[in-house]
């Protein structure tokens, strides 16, 4: 389950409405972190945080985003020219595919996204850009 100070305005999620039945690329509009509650374009009413499941971050992603993917690294370079490569990671303990990000210059600090969600905030916590993929 994600945890509700782990969203941000304009992250993209899917939520769970009916049994099997997701939609992609809701993009969260409002957050109640004392309601734990979310809002995007299609609320109605607000939607509980154990309906909304992470987006897997794949290649299709990140191209949407305007990276540059080559094998196993994906690059962009932010509008102040700042770089930012992730780089793909086989997770040991499930042996699943996630993306890294080592560029905290700390050593030992390193931040690996398996979500849309976790891409857009780290890319805008370094660069002091939102990262979207269309036009709102």
């Amino acid at each position: 389950m994600i945890n509700i100070t782990d969203l941000r305005i304009g992250n993209y999620i899917q939520v769970r409405w009916a049994v099997g039945d997701m939609h992609e690329l809701l993009e969260i509009r409002e957050i109640n972190y004392t309601n734990h509650t979310i809002k995007h374009q299609l609320t109605i009413n607000d939607d509980k945080l154990e309906d909304i499941v992470g987006i897997v971050l794949n290649e299709t992603w990140l191209n949407q985003f305007g990276f540059n993917v080559n094998e196993r690294v994906a690059s962009k370079t932010a509008n102040n020219e700042t770089q930012f490569n992730i780089s793909l990671y086989s997770d040991t303990y499930t042996q699943k595919p996630c993306w890294k990000y080592d560029g905290l210059n700390t050593i030992g600090k390193i931040k690996y996204l398996k979500y849309v969600h976790q891409l857009q905030n780290l890319y805008e916590d370094i660069t002091k850009e939102r990262l979207s993929c269309y036009e709102n």
